[in-house]
Order: structure tokens, then C-alpha cells, then sequence
């Protein structure tokens, strides 16, 4: 049998230093790789959720972009979800810190061909809640795409150009 009882920490706890500076050792180290200049925007990139998970923004656009050149495929997608920072970063450098905020979870890539029925249903999937902030927007490269909201699923997408 176990017993189990609650315990709220607050301020009620006397602080551990020892703890403290324990973890003090490793957070100054992360900040120290995190702080390294990764790259540079050249303007601000759009990455709040009212955008990239209703729209085509920069933020989506590079992250699909760098999928599909990356994995040399034709076309590339992102559930835009995955874009958690729900902030605009400013034109300039861009830390380790950044790409961490935007990414905070492992996702993992797959490549996959896939005929142009499924690539229409899973596109027609990815607006079927618009204008939700429910992550199911696609970030999209090596294609075009309009939609119509107010016609019926399965009539909703065109696809423009592959």
C-alpha cells in the first residue's frame, strides 16, 4: 500500500543554497551555448499564432523550405504547430535561444511520396477548422494553394501550381 500526501512548495520551504547554485552551474552554461548567434533575419519574421497557424507567413514558409531542401523532395509540409514561440522576432541576428523558443519539441521529418489525391485531403484537413488556432495549418514548400471556407470539404482546394 502507499501513501502519498501533497505538498505545495512555496516560500513556506526554506531555500536550498547548495540546490540553488547547482542549478545556477547549469543554467549559466546553457545560456552560454543558447546566447551564440545562430544566423541573421533580414526583417522581422511572423511567428504568432493568430499567423502562422491561419496564414502564409515568413516563419512557416523558411521552416518548410529548409525540409524540402534539406531532404531534397519536390514538395514539403509542417503542421504549423510545431511554431510555438507565438512571437515576431526582429530583423537582425537570431541566437540558438530562438531557434529553441520557435522549436521547443523534437518533431520528426519523414519523406514520403505520396499521390496528389492524399496531398488534396491532407490539405483540405489542414483548413477544415479555419480560422482556429489549432495547429492543423500547413506550412507549405514547392506548391501553391488557395482555398475557398465556405465551399463544402472535399471542393474547398485548388491547387495552383506543384
Amino acid at each position: 500500500m502507499f501513501i502519498c500526501e501533497r505538498v505545495y512548495v512555496s516560500d513556506w520551504f526554506a531555500r536550498d543554497v547548495q540546490c540553488k547554485e547547482h542549478v545556477m552551474e547549469y543554467v549559466n552554461k546553457i545560456d552560454v551555448v543558447q546566447n551564440q548567434i545562430a544566423g541573421s533575419f533580414g526583417c522581422n519574421i511572423e511567428g504568432r499564432f493568430s499567423r502562422v497557424r491561419t496564414e502564409e507567413t515568413n516563419l512557416a514558409n523558411i521552416t518548410a523550405d529548409l525540409m524540402r531542401i534539406e531532404c531534397n523532395c519536390d514538395l514539403a509540409f509542417a503542421n504549423a504547430g510545431c511554431l510555438r514561440a507565438n512571437s515576431v522576432f526582429p530583423k537582425g541576428p537570431f541566437t540558438l535561444k530562438t531557434i529553441a523558443l520557435i522549436f521547443p519539441m523534437p518533431d520528426h521529418v519523414v519523406v514520403k511520396k505520396i499521390p496528389g489525391h492524399i496531398l488534396k485531403k491532407l490539405l483540405e484537413n489542414a483548413v477544415s477548422q479555419y480560422p482556429k488556432y489549432d495547429g492543423r495549418w500547413l506550412a507549405t514548400s514547392g506548391f501553391k494553394y488557395s482555398f475557398d471556407p465556405e465551399k463544402p470539404v472535399g471542393e474547398r482546394i485548388i491547387l495552383e501550381s506543384l
